[in-house]
């Protein structure tokens, strides 16, 4: 697992699952990157 700490913008993102989402990003630095978000559509306390 790689962690990144960059400015990106969002492209492109789609749900995977309940509660995941994948996310494409573009960042300067890295280029096109594709994460999954976990826990990215739960609901916050």
């Amino acid at each position: 697992m790689s962690l990144y700490n960059t400015e990106a913008i969002v492209l492109h993102h789609q749900d995977l699952g309940d509660a995941d989402k994948i996310i494409t990003l573009m960042s300067k630095e890295h280029g096109k990157i594709r994460t999954v978000a976990r826990g990215a559509k739960r609901p916050r306390n």
